[in-house]
């Protein structure tokens, strides 16, 4: 892991949210107050991958990519998909930003496996997710 570049995506995104630590059990991102919320770690890997997982849920927020799918209520509708969109979106860009920072994706693919396994995911929704990762990405490294 490098940490410089772990610290260069985060300060170099762009009006990005409020982040949180120790607050909450679960890393969350709440699009009403724009803030991120994530647990206490020992792991700094885990830290920065969760952190890069909620900074992609927060590139939908409306005053950023305005995405659709980040407004769902009920977050696994299979009849709209737009939950697991926005999730698959979260976690290809986490894999991402792992990436340019050198942190083991490992975990990353065996959580995409489950996914695939225990969702209905439709091609299409592969697709969009695509898209939208590719944007989210760009938005936070464009600085």
């Amino acid at each position: 892991m490098n940490q410089t570049i772990c610290e260069s995506i985060v300060n170099g995104y762009p009006k990005k949210p409020k982040i949180f630590q120790g607050i909450e059990n679960i890393p969350c991102y709440y699009m009403d107050g724009d803030i991120i919320h994530l647990p206490d770690y020992t792991d700094l890997e885990d830290y920065y991958r969760d952190l890069f997982h909620e900074l992609i849920h927060s590139t939908g927020h409306p005053s950023r990519l305005n995405r659709e799918t980040i407004y769902t209520t009920n977050y696994f509708d299979s009849s709209k998909d737009c939950g697991t969109i926005e999730e698959l979106t979260a976690t290809f860009g986490e894999m991402v930003l792992c990436h340019f920072a050198e942190i083991s994706t490992e975990k990353l693919k065996k959580t995409i496996t489950e996914c695939f396994q225990y969702y209905d995911i439709k091609q299409n929704s592969v697709q969009s997710a695509q898209k939208y990762m590719g944007e989210a990405v760009l938005y936070i490294l464009k600085n």
